[in-house]
């Protein structure tokens, strides 16, 4: 499983009985589905035929809309076994040979012109599969090896109605499932004319359908380490990961963020029923008190608040530190909208904040700040708007949400730059 997608209430022993983790952690992490990420691709061919029978139209892959081709394999899979496929799209990055018509050829040639490994980055995704589509005679519908973890479908000569039955034969090889004689989409006689599978094809892709191996991307910040070290690492569905967090010299462990989430415990322990980022923090010096920290950055994507950063201003008075927002920052009801977190153990002290659209002139178009909300103080908009003595204290675990109005149509902007004027006195590494 590599996405959410249901939350099941059960008790943190239950899920890892090998090591104690926060009950809350267990609710966030644990989904009753299994998400494999496809990755698809097709030649010119295939892709032509699709242009001139009108059959795709192109959306983003959270929001499939792939008419003839797909979403009954995806229903059939999730009813069936709650197995979900996460298309992700690398159409044109493929050039087939014209006159190879073998299929093991084929779809050699494309893995070796994606350079196609399992688990490869694609959209900050770890890919579990290949779907090659080609338009070419092949001699036959598909070809699909599991030990590759990729498969090869042909359009030719098949009417595009019966896409959806090779996808969903050719995605049961790679759950082991073999050819069988029965009235079932394993039938190579048969196929085309039924999408439901046998009673014994069922209990193959059942057996199999945690074959895929979930991913742990472990980071950190500096002043730290992990064990284990910082990396990418597999491990079986629902196997728990203990991860624990070395501070260097001068430096204390703070906090992890698991997938945008922010947890305390150290060692943590993950579950791992999907793919996970976790980042450990560490802070210089021995502890809160006195002084202030330095304030986070999140934006809002349309779906989420994601972690754009730490601002430094670390000063014994006001500094005006700008940032480049790196995340996408949706315009949603016609306003952006940040989020300032104090996730160290100190105080921060914001007497202002901006944000700026730039245009791909370069020129710099100042939002108007609309609205800002202090999770204990109230609203602190005025404070917030004009450099002078009124500051607003965050202090650790408070959150401070904004509003910007648009000055520019979001069509015209480039990029966005947040700037915060403040300070603290944290002591820092010399």
């Amino acid at each position: 499983m590599k996405r959410k997608v249901l939350l099941v209430f059960f008790t943190a022993m239950l899920l890892c009985t090998t090591s104690y983790f926060p009950i809350s952690l267990a609710l966030i992490q644990y989904s009753s589905a299994i998400t494999v990420n496809v990755l698809l691709v097709g030649d010119e061919e295939f892709m032509s035929q699709l242009y001139y029978l009108g059959t795709l139209r192109w959306v983003p892959a959270s929001q499939l809309v792939y008419d003839g081709a797909m979403p009954a394999t995806h229903d059939c899979f999730y009813n069936e076994f709650t197995i979900t496929f996460y298309w992700d799209f690398g159409w044109r990055q493929w050039d087939s040979d014209d006159s190879t018509h073998d299929p093991i050829a084929l779809l050699n040639e494309a893995i070796s012109e994606i350079g196609f490994q399992s688990g490869m980055i694609f959209n900050g995704r770890h890919i579990d599969l290949l779907m090659v589509w080609t338009g070419q005679d092949m001699g036959q519908a598909g070809y699909s090896p599991p030990w590759l973890n990729a498969c090869i479908c042909s359009t030719y000569p098949l009417h595009w109605m019966y896409l959806d039955n090779v996808a969903q034969h050719e995605l049961s090889h790679q759950f082991k499932c073999e050819h069988c004689g029965n009235n079932c989409v394993m039938n190579p006689t048969l196929c085309l004319s039924t999408n439901s599978w046998c009673t014994n094809c069922k209990q193959t892709i059942n057996d199999n359908k945690f074959r895929f191996p979930q991913y742990l991307d472990i980071q950190t910040s500096s002043g730290g380490t992990t064990i284990p070290a910082p990396g990418t690492y597999t491990y079986n569905y629902g196997s728990c990961v203990t991860v624990t967090a070395s501070a260097t010299s001068g430096y204390s462990f703070s906090y992890w963020i698991l997938d945008g989430n922010q947890y305390h415990e150290n060692p943590i322990t993950v579950p791992m029923y999907s793919d996970h980022t976790l980042t450990a923090y560490f802070y210089y010096g021995g502890g809160g008190g006195g002084g202030g920290g330095c304030p986070t950055l999140f934006v809002w994507n349309g779906t989420s608040y994601v972690e754009e950063g730490v601002l430094d201003i670390h000063a014994e008075s006001d500094v005006t530190v700008q940032h480049q927002i790196q995340n996408i920052l949706v315009l949603e009801n016609g306003v952006y909208k940040l989020q300032l977190k104090e996730l160290d153990n100190y105080t921060s002290h914001i007497d202002q904040v901006k944000l700026y659209a730039v245009d791909n002139q370069g020129e710099w178009h100042l939002c108007p700040l609309t609205y800002a909300y202090h999770n204990e103080l109230g609203k602190v908009t005025w404070k917030l708007r004009f450099d002078d003595s009124n500051r607003v204290d965050l202090k650790p675990t408070e959150t401070i949400d904004l509003k910007f109005a648009p000055s520019i149509a979001y069509s015209e902007t480039a990029y966005f730059i947040f700037e915060i004027n403040g300070y603290n006195q944290k002591p820092m590494p010399v």
